[in-house]
């Protein structure tokens, strides 16, 4: 304590808040200090005086205090907000990721799904040429089933064809299935509860099965446990049109897990069934046509007939093989053409023959004329033409 009772005014102070102040502060005449913004911790305040004759109390006074941080001014709340801005820079960073990650798979899925509509259009394709160009009915629907299988993992494809009883359908094509299988199926007669493809033949219409295990419809003990043996969980089974609405067959796509159909899938069934209906009515049109051309060959035969055809437009020229008989050449070694038809004529009745054909080309109409054969292994026997006009000239020889 510091005492001037003649003249209090003039003593001096000087002081020190050690943890704060590095030197001592002063000397001052006030007796009030303010010290503002302190850090929480431990302090000193320290203060020395001096009397009227400016001598200096060296002990001075002192006081000790401290102050608590305020919650913000913690350690613990400074670790949070620490924590809580790494979480939120790391929420951003993840959010982000999550944006790119889901642009890239989308950008992934549009690129697989361009490939796969790039491959099923040029199977298509080579699907078309493969009917247009006689392919046998066997090859073309081996590679639809494969055309399928590559669109969809894990499918496992099938064509079975409705025999001739129309009870039973056998196996036209299932390159990944197992032929035992194929075998079993053949010997399942249709009805309402014959599995997957019995069923869709005799209800013509889509059998969707996705778990072969429980569906009624596979309520067939040796033909379920069967199928289960081998593996197959799902199958799906379209049956197959012609342009009747008669039943040909059905597609189906068996799969090893319980599954069930999207609608990319059901489009994907409905071009397959298309494509096996026109492949297959393409090859029952052929084969009735060998046999129409037979019976025709056999009745040109046994009645002497031959048939000929003229394309005006590329002046190309054909004959049944009786035609070539007719006149006398070889169908191997000889190619029929309008002049040579005219050397076979009698020369007598060349001019005749030009003529006539002139003026029914130019007026498009048929005509019936008879003529003499000129070469020598007819003798000089005579002949008859009738003719008809369409886009091409097509006749008649006997």
């Amino acid at each position: 304590m510091l005492r001037s009772l003649t003249d209090p005014e003039r003593a001096q102070f000087r002081y020190k808040l050690e943890g704060y102040d590095k030197d001592w502060q002063g000397p001052v005449s006030t007796r009030h200090v303010r010290y503002t913004n302190l850090p929480p911790a431990k302090y000193r305040f320290r203060v020395v005086g001096s009397n009227n004759d400016g001598v200096w109390n060296e002990t001075g006074a002192s006081w000790d205090f401290s102050l608590a941080p305020a919650f913000y001014q913690t350690i613990w709340f400074r670790v949070a907000i620490f924590f809580s801005v790494a979480a939120f820079f790391f929420l951003l960073y993840k959010i982000r990721l999550r944006r790119i990650m889901r642009h890239n798979t989308a950008l992934l899925q549009e690129i697989t799904e361009r490939k796969r509509t790039e491959a099923l259009l040029a199977g298509e394709k080579r699907l078309l040429e493969m009917i247009a160009t006689g392919v046998p009915l066997e090859n073309i629907l081996d590679v639809l089933c494969r055309i399928i299988e590559e669109q969809r993992n894990g499918t496992l494809a099938s064509i079975l064809l409705l025999c001739p009883d129309g009870i039973h359908l056998e196996s036209a094509a299932g390159p990944s299935l197992p032929e035992d299988w194929k075998r079993q199926m053949a010997r399942l007669a249709i009805g309402p509860c014959a599995g997957s493809c019995g069923t869709a033949a005799y209800r013509g219409s889509a059998v969707i099965v996705s778990d072969i295990a429980t569906d009624p419809l596979w309520d067939v003990p040796e033909h379920r446990a069967a199928a289960l043996s081998y593996g197959l969980r799902a199958s799906w089974s379209d049956p197959i049109f012609s342009t009747e609405g008669k039943v040909l067959g059905t597609f189906c796509m068996y799969y090893r897990e319980t599954r069930s159909p999207n609608s990319d899938d059901l489009e994907l069934i409905d071009l397959a069934t298309h494509l096996a209906g026109v492949a297959i009515e393409r090859d029952r049109a052929e084969e009735a046509l060998r046999r129409s051309e037979g019976f025709l060959a056999d009745g040109q035969r046994i009645s002497h007939t031959g048939t000929w055809g003229w394309n005006l437009s590329s002046g190309k020229v054909v004959w049944s093989e009786e035609h070539f008989r007719i006149f006398g050449f070889d169908p191997e070694k000889t190619q029929p053409s309008f002049q040579l038809f005219l050397e076979t004529v009698h020369p007598e009745d060349r001019s005749f023959i030009e003529q006539g054909l002139d003026q029914a080309v130019r007026e498009k109409r048929g005509f019936d004329m008879e003529f003499r054969i000129g070469c020598l292994m007819s003798a000089g026997r005579g002949a008859g033409q009738r003719c008809s006009f369409f886009d091409f000239v097509v006749g008649t020889k006997w």
